[in-house]
């Protein structure tokens, strides 16, 4: 196979790397639900990757009788905007300056934003909007990452294409080969993260995102080990 079917063939199924690119972006997921589930059981009732969810929680703030933090769910919005932006912006300032973007790096700058977010709710009592701001900025940021990457579907935000695609392509569907990688596989792992942020931020919320910014670190280190794999953002 030539190096442009190979090229294309990945960006098709980017699961068919070696197992450490696959589990980079299996963690990426696990991460990403676990940040929405504490977010929404701890800081607001806000989601972090997921903003149909935030659009649809302001919608419904509105509402005289509701008790949704409308500040943690705008402030998550507004942080996603400006991660995603942020990443573009970063991109073009690198290329300007003859270097590129590696995926390690972005997702190493997400978990020191997280880890800081985990160190500030620890010590301090501050309002939720301040924590859902930066959080979602980071969940930009992994956002704009996968779309810049071609596989914007390995998102926390992309769980409805995911439970579409898992239908579409079962056996109850066309039963496509493999199906299970573009669909049940990215499902998984975001209810997976959820239900386990669920239950460790019962116990400990800053703790629960010192494990998810420590995924988010291992995620990029193990990209950087598989770095002439990786391709510029």
């Amino acid at each position: 196979m030539g190096t442009g079917d190979g090229q294309a063939a990945a960006a098709d199924d980017p699961w068919s790397g070696d197992p450490p690119d696959t589990l980079a972006l299996v963690v990426l997921m696990v991460v990403a639900g676990g940040l929405d589930a504490t977010a929404f059981l701890h800081l607001g009732g806000a989601f972090l990757s997921n903003q149909t969810g935030n659009v649809l929680l302001l919608g419904i703030s509105v509402t005289r009788d509701s008790t949704i933090d409308t500040g943690a769910s705008a402030a998550a919005l507004a942080g996603f905007i400006v991660g995603a932006a942020g990443l573009g912006r970063w991109r073009q300032a690198r290329r300007a300056r003859g270097r590129t973007l590696r995926p390690a790096l972005v997702m190493g700058v997400e978990g020191v934003v997280i880890g800081a977010v985990a160190l500030v709710q620890g010590v301090a009592q501050v309002p939720a909007a301040l924590l859902t701001a930066p959080l979602a900025l980071a969940m930009g940021l992994q956002a704009a990452l996968a779309r810049r990457l071609g596989v914007s579907y390995l998102t926390g935000g992309y769980v409805t294409g995911s439970t579409t695609t898992s239908a579409m392509r079962s056996p109850l569907g066309d039963d496509t080969d493999h199906w299970w990688w573009h669909g049940a596989v990215p499902l998984l792992a975001v209810v997976g993260g959820a239900a386990a942020a669920a239950g460790l931020s019962r116990v400990s919320v800053a703790g629960t995102l010192a494990l998810l910014a420590l995924g988010t670190v291992a995620a990029a280190a193990l990209t950087h080990l598989r770095a002439g794999a990786a391709p510029p953002v």
